[in-house]
């Protein structure tokens, strides 16, 4: 989901109030959010219908799994499609203009922008509405979670949860960025193109840093209480050298097997497992799963993101500065930025986020704790005598089953196939198998963060140049 409400966000700032309206702007412009919800609608039926058809013909569970993960991820996007074409082909972006005139000469981007986006997110809430259908009906085949174990969660709750764990994680800093853009109009009136800048990128930052308050008033949470498996998971911590404020439970009602940590530092780094995470795995398979976390931590895989992303700022402004030398049209340039940017987060920022998973999940396993340390013969390779010259790399049988077993049981909770691959992850399967390669070879995992850590400095390199050329550039065109 996120990476496609950036794409709708993206597409909605892509339209420009220097166009002007048609003259049959308005009641003419619903003509596409109205077809663009006929189509969404069938095409969710037609894949409802295939999947009962598949179930009734289902001979492994696997092979349901990917179906259904393909078709719904197809789905997703096609909702983009359909909203790109309600955008760019349809009337609705100018009757907003019309509805919303500029005020003392400059677009009101907190209500225009708002607007513009309606439609992908009244196609959006159709699809959860024909996915959770086909979902339930996927597990209740599966006899795990929603159909098996647990008991069917009834729609409305299940999307309020959607909402609670995706619109608000991203509409509200959303709207926050484009309200402090507006106060900024309302006291200065028009902006120069380096005060709207700062007018969008400042509250950007806030947003930002504040993120891991703002997941917890958005999603349902508590603190996890005190006793055995919050002293283990703040040991686990400890020999990881992390510091983290708090261990959060995210209350999903069964909805969502998973963890997260937020924060850009230690004053607000905070650790989300979810509440059928904990129920539903062995205390050292969450603490594997919480070590995972505090990998990315440890690594500073968050901040580093957050250089990616200014990355991609200065890219797209370098290559629509090209274009623009080419004597294009505004349009084009528009678009070629637009263009480069989906390229760069869905390519690049991918590519980079496979990788650092890959980096904390080597990180959960040797930071596992295992018996062995504790008990004489518990591991052939820890052992209580040499715990001080312990490879800190080493990733012995028990560590890695106990983070390897804690991804397949998660993945069948979720739904998921094992050999089923994301935009950010690897398969479940392909993770398995790289851990298991990495136990009693320490070298190995010392060469992948070496690898790493020098990828890091090259890309924090071209970061720099990259800004240092657009700085430049905007140099000479002041000057010129």
């Amino acid at each position: 989901m996120p990476i496609r409400v950036l794409v709708a966000i993206l597409l909605s700032l892509s339209v420009s109030a220097a166009a002007e309206s048609s003259p049959g702007s308005g009641v003419s412009a619903l003509w596409a959010p109205a077809a663009a919800t006929v189509l969404i609608v069938a095409v969710g039926l037609g894949l409802w219908g295939r999947l009962a058809r598949h179930i009734r013909r289902m001979t492994d569970i696997e092979s349901l799994f990917v179906w259904h993960g393909r078709a719904m991820a197809l789905y997703a996007w096609l909702a983009i499609l359909v909203y790109a074409a309600v955008v760019f082909v349809g009337e609705w972006p100018e009757a907003v203009f019309a509805w919303l005139p500029p005020w003392r000469g400059t677009d009101l981007w907190l209500q225009q922008r708002l607007l513009i986006l309606a439609p992908y997110l009244w196609l959006v809430l159709i699809t959860w509405v024909i996915g959770y259908r086909m979902s339930s009906a996927v597990r209740r085949a599966a006899e795990i979670g929603w159909g098996g174990r647990r008991p069917q969660v009834r729609l409305g709750r299940y999307l309020v949860f959607q909402v609670r764990s995706q619109w608000l994680v991203f509409l509200v800093p959303y709207g926050f960025v484009l309200a402090c853009h507006n106060a900024a109009v309302v006291v200065w009136g028009g902006l120069s193109a380096e005060a709207e800048t700062a007018a969008l990128a400042a509250p950007m930052i806030l947003v930002y840093v504040l993120s891991p308050w703002l997941l917890r008033v958005a999603w349902s949470t508590s603190r996890l209480p005190d006793g055995p498996l919050r002293q283990r998971l703040e040991a686990a911590a400890r020999r990881a050298g992390v510091y983290v404020r708090d261990i959060i439970v995210w209350r999903t009602g069964g909805l969502m097997v998973n963890a997260c940590v937020a924060g850009l530092g230690r004053p607000l780094r905070y650790v989300f497992l979810t509440d059928t995470l904990i129920e539903s795995l062995q205390p050292v398979q969450v603490e594997a799963v919480f070590a995972h976390e505090l990998g990315h931590a440890r690594f500073h895989h968050i901040p580093f993101f957050f250089v990616v992303a200014v990355g991609g700022g200065m890219g797209m402004s370098l290559v629509a500065a090209a274009l623009d030398a080419l004597l294009l049209p505004e349009t084009a340039v528009l678009g070629g930025g637009i263009v480069f940017l989906a390229g760069y987060w869905l390519g690049f920022f991918g590519f980079l986020s496979r990788r650092f998973e890959r980096q904390s999940d080597l990180f959960a396993a040797r930071t596992v704790d295992c018996p062995g340390r504790r008990f004489e013969g518990a591991c052939a390779m820890h052992r209580p005598e040499s715990v001080a010259a312990d490879d800190p790399y080493l990733v012995c049988g028990h560590q890695a089953w106990a983070f390897t077993s804690s991804l397949e049981q998660i993945a069948l909770l979720n739904g998921m196939a094992a050999r089923a691959r994301s935009w950010r992850h690897f398969g479940i399967a392909r993770r398995m198998r790289f851990i298991d390669d990495a136990v009693g070879r320490p070298d190995r995992v010392r060469r992948y963060d070496r690898r790493l850590r020098l990828l890091k400095w090259l890309i924090l390199a071209a970061v720099l140049a990259a800004t240092a050329a657009v700085a430049l550039l905007s140099g000479m065109a002041e000057f010129l």
